[in-house]
C-alpha cells in the first residue's frame, strides 16, 4: 500500500519537475533550502524550478549549489571530495581514536588534521588537535586576568577613598581623589576587557565542542572500499556473462549488503532481480527491484525497473497497479520514448481485454491511434494492422 501511495504522488507531480540526485559515494545526507530531505539517491517531485541544494556526509567536504530545472526531467551527479585519510597500524587489534575504541581494520574514515599519537603498552591513541585550542586558553587567561585586575582596582579604589573622605588639607585630598579614580577606571576597563575575552572563550570553547564532535562523526567503522566494490561488480558481470547466474546472484548480493554505498548497488540490485526472475521467483524479484526504487533511485534503472514491475504484473493480471508503473514511465520519457510507452500500453489492454471484454473498445481505440500515428515505426503499425 506504501509503494501505491509513493506512486501516486508522483504521477499526480505533473506540474513539477523530476530531480534524480546521486552522489559518489552514496549515502549523502540531501538537503533543500537546508531542509533534510533524505540520502543519496533520492528524488524530488515537489521542488520549484530553482531551489538551493546541500549534499554533506561525514569524512568529505560538503556541496552547496542552486539548481535550476529547465526540463521536466534533471539528472544530477556530484562526486564528493574526501576530506579524510585511513590509518594503518601493523601489530595492534585495537585503537583508541577521540576517546572510542575501535578494532584496526575497522578504522576507515578520519578528519584531516593533525593529531596527537600516543602508545603505551602495545596500546595506540589518536587524538585531533584543534588548532583553535591555544586561543581559547589565552582568552580564558585574559578574562582571568582581567577579572582579578578589576577586583584589586575596586578594594584600591575603594580604600583610596576612605583615605579621601578623612584627608586633612586639600593637596592630599586631591591627590587622594586622583588616585581612587585611577583604580576605579583600571577596574572599568579590566572588567570590560574580562567581559570581551570571555565571550571569546565561550565562542572557543563552543567552536572546540563542535570540532570534537565533528573529528568523531568523521570516524567510520568500516573497511575502505578501496576499489574493492569494482571488483566484485565485474567478477559478478563476468559470471553472468558465463551463464553462472547462481553465483553472479551471490557476488551482487555480498557487493549489497558489504558495500551499501558503493555506485555499483543500484545496477547489482537490478542484475540480482533479472536473475531471481529468470529463476521463477518473481516474489523476491519484486522485493528487490522495490527496494531499488525507493532506496537507489537512479534514473535510467528507475525506468527499467519499473518496466519490469509492470511485465510481471501484467503477467500476473495485476493491471491497476501495471497502469500505474506505466504511467510513471510516461511522466519520466527518460529511457524509453512516447512510441515505447503507447506500445508497452497495447500490449496491457490487449491482455486485459482477454480477460475483461469491456475493455476491448478501449484497446481498439489505442491501437487505432497507434497505427495512426505516422511517426512511429514502421513495423509495429504493420504488426498492429495485421492482427485479426
Amino acid at each position: 500500500m506504501k509503494q501505491w501511495i509513493f506512486l501516486g504522488l508522483l504521477i499526480t507531480s505533473l506540474s513539477w519537475p523530476w530531480v534524480f540526485i546521486l552522489s559518489d559515494p552514496l549515502g549523502a545526507d540531501v538537503f533543500v533550502h537546508d531542509t533534510p530531505i533524505g540520502k543519496t539517491p533520492c528524488i524530488l517531485t515537489n521542488e520549484p524550478s530553482s531551489f538551493v541544494l546541500a549534499l554533506r556526509k561525514p569524512g568529505y567536504r560538503s556541496i552547496r549549489t542552486t539548481v535550476r530545472s529547465t526540463t521536466r526531467v534533471t539528472n544530477l551527479f556530484y562526486t564528493l571530495q574526501s576530506e579524510s585519510f585511513r590509518v594503518n597500524f601493523p601489530g595492534y587489534e585495537t585503537i583508541t581514536i577521540q576517546n572510542q575504541i575501535f578494532r584496526a581494520s575497522e578504522v576507515e574514515n578520519l578528519a584531516l588534521g593533525i593529531y596527537q599519537f600516543d602508545i603505551v603498552s602495545n596500546r595506540i591513541s589518536l587524538e585531533r588537535i584543534n588548532p583553535n585550542k591555544p586561543w581559547f586558553y589565552f582568552s580564558l587567561g585574559i578574562a582571568s586576568t582581567g577579572i582579578v585586575a578589576g577586583t584589586v582596582g575596586l578594594i584600591l579604589g575603594s580604600i583610596e577613598y576612605e583615605k579621601f573622605t578623612s584627608a586633612t588639607s586639600y593637596e592630599e585630598a586631591v591627590k587622594r581623589m586622583q588616585t581612587s579614580m585611577f583604580y576605579d577606571n583600571l577596574a572599568l576597563w579590566s572588567y570590560g576587557i574580562a567581559a570581551i575575552s570571555g565571550g571569546m572563550s565561550l565562542s572557543f570553547y563552543l567552536e572546540d565542542r563542535a570540532f570534537q564532535k565533528k573529528s568523531s562523526q568523521f570516524i567510520i567503522k568500516k573497511v575502505g572500499y578501496l576499489g574493492e566494490d569494482k571488483v566484485l561488480y565485474d567478477q559478478a558481470m563476468d559470471l553472468l556473462s558465463q551463464k553462472k547466474e547462481e553465483m553472479a546472484a551471490q557476488s551482487f548480493e555480498k557487493l549489497v549488503r558489504t558495500y551499501p554505498d558503493s555506485l555499483f548497488v543500484p545496477p547489482s540490485l537490478y542484475q540480482w532481480g533479472k536473475i531471481l526472475l529468470s529463476e521463477g521467483n518473481h516474489v523476491k524479484a519484486q522485493e528487490i527491484w522495490r527496494v531499488l526504487l525507493e532506496r537507489y533511485p537512479v534514473l535510467d534503472l528507475y525506468e527499467m525497473t519499473l518496466y519490469e514491475l509492470f511485465l510481471i504484473d501484467m503477467k500476473q493480471s495485476q493491471f491497476l497497479s501495471a497502469t500505474r508503473y506505466l504511467e510513471t514511465m510516461r511522466l519520466l520519457q527518460f529511457f524509453y520514448s512516447v512510441e515505447d510507452i503507447d506500445w508497452f500500453e497495447l500490449d496491457l489492454y490487449r491482455s486485459w481485454s482477454q480477460q475483461d471484454p469491456s475493455k476491448l473498445p478501449l484497446y481498439q481505440q489505442k491501437k487505432e491511434a497507434f497505427i495512426t500515428t505516422r511517426t512511429y515505426s514502421p513495423e509495429r503499425r504493420q504488426a498492429l494492422e495485421k492482427e485479426k
